[in-house]
């Protein structure tokens, strides 16, 4: 099921669905751009406790299943520790696989 997930989480960053950086993603929250926010649960930087609020009070799903090495892989990229999905049936079917 991990897998299926990080596969779409792939097909969805070819598609420009994604959103990367935390400073980007807290701005994208504040305009409800972002569905869904896959975050590394280790991560204790100021932007990731800003995603946590952001998430909470604009109610947007926030996953912490997966490790930065993870969603890095996911993408082709380096040391991504979190990324924001800003199209909602990606974010359905990963939230529905979750489940």
């Amino acid at each position: 099921m991990e897998n299926k997930v990080l596969n779409l989480i792939g097909l969805a960053y070819r598609a420009h669905k994604i959103i990367l950086g935390g400073d980007t993603i807290v701005e994208a929250l504040k305009n409800n751009l972002v569905s869904l926010v896959v975050m590394d649960k280790a991560l204790t930087t100021d932007a990731a406790r800003q995603i946590k609020n952001k998430c909470d009070y604009h109610n947007i799903d926030l996953v912490l299943d997966f490790s930065t090495d993870e969603i890095s892989k996911a993408i082709g990229k380096t040391d991504v520790g979190v990324i924001g999905l800003t199209d909602t049936g990606f974010s359905k079917a990963i939230m529905k696989l979750l489940q």
